[in-house]
């Protein structure tokens, strides 16, 4: 027993030693780059610059050649494919062999799943973060970010702005709802943990989103300026405590919210040096990077010029601004960086900082020395049979019966069934498994559109009355006015179905049954149709609060 704990003892030992060893390695080769840097090089690793075009070639070759940004993020509708993808990645992490200091770029893309992807063609696409929460699986996230780090990594993407740690407080949030994983703070935590460790496993560059808390907002920040009067001491024991309760060995990277904490600041967080400087650095000891959200929202760019916001936000703390602006305004904004440090508004010292939290991150996810793999062996991965099996698995157990107080589930074989909703595939789907489950007698559907009108609604109410069970799925605010109308049917039997917003019947008071699959995509309308029928049961636990 004494030699094994010796023995023990020994190993770890040795594996601490050799961490060490390598902090000490990252720190002397940070140091090494830093030295060789000019004031220009600098500060472009300090910004990340959008690609928009699908054509690696001269012209993006001599505007990253000229720019030399510290990373690029992927946008636009021409950069769907991963195919196309792929290949614009692996022209970019070539590109920088040739400048004086070579430097690899972050590749960076927002694919969290769920509603936002960039990616969306020759790849396996997951449900939202409030799906996976749904599942009560922990073991489900660590897997969905695994697979998801893989999946871009295989397309030559090494950071991904995702996990979202916002806990969604307001049901009538128009800008994060089911992108986050619930509304309860423990939840977010374990959950956002589990992503991020998956994302770690395969090498991911995970920059969480959107600190200190975006979950409280009702105004979406890309069109306005959203505030929160939550006291301070209320906001550090929420929002500020889930940021605050990782490292940046798990979370390398935080982008901030363009939200104005009017209790804490009178300025927008990404500004606000009480909020990133004073609390996240100083308090929380966070030392990991620290990235603001796209400048050009609106919620900075209507109250500032762009040369403001860069001083405000690197003076507030910021190491990387993020911007969808374009080439000739962020060549002069790193001009106009250069200028304030040479006028003493910002010192080299603080710009050093940032370059050096830089320089770590990418040294210590083998940005230096990159992978590239086939064609065929990326498209193997992206398209992998265990991340739709996966997939599919998220979208079954988070089907969620909310809420049943008629008791309609499991649902006994009845005369006739009006099954609404704007998805065919809902719709074809319902009306097959009803049938071959002998469910009803007859069952005739009512396709409507997305955004529901007032005569559409009012059609399938008018339909609704001669049916004895009424199943309606919809997915925004836009379909409350049908679901008040139907809800006022107290003889009859009614089924809500959210496909995306789960909160578009939180006001509506009735006795109808509410189901929730926070995910509109095919597997999980199919997951949803089959567990209406009862081919599979209702496995979801809904991780938010929705009738209140």
């Amino acid at each position: 027993m004494k030699k094994l704990i010796l023995l023990t003892a020994a190993i770890l030992t040795l594996v601490l030693a050799l961490s060490l060893q390598g902090t000490a390695n990252i720190k002397l080769q940070v140091e090494n780059i830093l030295g060789k840097m000019s004031l220009r090089e600098k500060v472009a690793q300090m910004f990340i610059v959008p690609i928009y075009s699908n054509r690696p070639g001269w012209a993006i070759y001599r505007y990253l050649h000229r720019l030399k940004p510290g990373g690029i993020i992927i946008l636009g509708n021409k950069l769907e494919n991963t195919v196309v993808v792929k290949r614009m990645c692996d022209y970019i992490r070539k590109a920088h062999r040739k400048w004086r200091v070579p430097i690899p770029m972050f590749t960076s893309i927002n694919q969290e799943g769920g509603n936002v992807n960039r990616l969306l063609r020759n790849v396996v696409l997951f449900p939202s973060a409030m799906a996976v929460g749904a599942t009560g699986s922990t073991n489900i996230a660590y897997r969905v970010g695994e697979a998801l780090g893989r999946q871009l990594l295989a397309c030559g993407i090494n950071m991904d702005y995702a996990p979202v740690l916002d806990v969604n407080y307001n049901d009538r949030n128009q800008v994060i709802g089911f992108r986050a994983f619930s509304d309860k703070q423990r939840k977010v935590i374990e959950f956002g943990k589990a992503t991020m460790m998956g994302m770690k496993k395969a090498g991911l560059i995970a920059i969480a989103k959107h600190f200190p808390g975006h979950g409280r907002t009702k105004l979406d920040s890309h069109w306005f300026l959203p505030k929160v009067k939550a006291s301070f001491n209320l906001l550090k024991k929420t929002d500020f405590n889930v940021f605050s309760r990782f490292s940046s060995r798990l979370m390398p990277g935080v982008m901030t919210a363009h939200v104005i904490y009017e209790k804490v600041d009178k300025l927008t967080a990404t500004l606000s040096t009480k909020i990133i400087k004073n609390y996240f650095r100083k308090r929380a000891g966070y030392n990991g990077l620290i990235m603001t959200d796209d400048i050009y929202m609106a919620a900075l760019s209507r109250r500032y010029s762009y040369q403001k916001i860069v001083r405000m936000a690197i003076q507030a703390g910021c190491d990387i601004i993020s911007t969808s602006l374009s080439f000739g305004i962020n060549k002069g904004l790193m001009r106009h960086l250069v200028n304030l440090v040479k006028k003493g508004t910002i010192s080299v010292e603080r710009i050093n900082r940032s370059v050096r939290r830089i320089l770590r991150v990418k040294l210590r996810y083998d940005m230096f020395k990159p992978k590239f793999l086939s064609y065929r062996k990326s498209m193997k991965i992206c398209l992998s049979p265990e991340y739709k099996k996966l997939s599919n698995t998220v979208a079954e157990k988070a089907v969620t019966l909310v809420r049943d107080p008629a008791g309609i589930f499991p649902i006994r074989p009845t005369r006739s069934v009006l099954v609404v909703s704007y998805h065919r595939g809902f719709l074809w789907r319902m009306k097959q498994y009803l049938y071959k489950r002998k469910l009803a007698r007859t069952v005739h559907t009512l396709p409507i559109s997305f955004k529901v009108s007032y005569y559409q609604a009012r059609l399938a109410y008018n339909r609704a009355r001669r049916y004895d069970l009424v199943i309606y799925a919809g997915a925004t605010t836009h379909d409350t006015k049908a679901v008040k109308l139907l809800a006022k049917l107290k003889k009859k039997k009614v089924v809500i179905v959210s496909f995306q917003n789960p909160y578009f019947v939180s006001r509506v008071k009735g006795n109808f049954s509410y189901i929730a699959t926070f995910y509109h995509r095919f597997n999980s309308v199919l997951a949803c149709a089959r567990a209406i029928a009862g081919i599979i049961p209702f496995r979801g636990q809904c991780p938010v609060r929705i009738f209140r």
